[in-house]
């Protein structure tokens, strides 16, 4: 809908999780300033729809991309995203972890917003040896049947040895309540050109 959804790029993308009957689109609001995470659900399978409701609003010069949403076994709602600040120029400066709020009301309240990858304090420019999770590479989500879900991305860090970028495909665990204390890296590293 016009006016609704910035999907320039994949960073924007909505996304849609499904249980049964139960159906949510999540995506990030282009109509405020500072931006918002919102959504619609329908109860009866895509028959009909709420109106616009909101997740997440962020503030001051907060923003973030990729969103996505999954529901675990338990009927959470999970929302994650990449959170970054400023301007893009600005934002590959700054922190950029990965946020979650959960619902199990269906959307009339949220949890607080936390911080998933809580150890990853780096960034591209700053302080990257503590790494952070890529700019420009989607994350996926599966909630976990006790409630939770499990996270993919792709962890970039500096190699100090070796004096490169390390890139690996990252694996965590998220109990829905506490951030995570580290990833399990399931294949092995790669390095990119510069």
């Amino acid at each position: 809908v016009a006016g609704k959804v910035y999907a320039l790029s994949k960073q924007f993308q909505p996304s849609i999780a499904v249980d049964g009957d139960d159906v949510y689109i999540v995506w990030i609001s282009k109509q405020t300033n500072p931006q918002k995470i919102v959504f619609s659900n329908s109860s009866n399978g895509g028959q009909t729809w709420s109106t616009e409701k909101v997740a997440y609003s962020f503030t001051g010069n907060q923003n973030g991309g990729f969103p996505s949403a999954e529901i675990d076994g338990l009927g959470v709602l999970h929302v994650v995203w990449q959170n970054s600040y400023g301007s893009f120029s600005e934002s590959l400066a700054g922190p950029r972890n990965l946020w979650a709020v959960s619902t199990s009301d269906s959307g009339a309240t949220w949890t607080n917003a936390v911080i998933v990858d809580a150890y990853n304090s780096g960034n591209r420019n700053e302080n990257p040896e503590n790494g952070y999770s890529c700019d420009c590479c989607a994350h996926r989500i599966l909630g976990r049947d006790n409630g939770g879900f499990d996270l993919v991305y792709r962890h970039v860090e500096y190699d100090d040895i070796a004096e490169e970028w390390l890139n690996v495909v990252a694996h965590l665990v998220f109990d829905g309540t506490n951030s995570s204390t580290g990833y399990l890296a399931i294949a092995p590293g790669w390095r990119t050109a510069g």
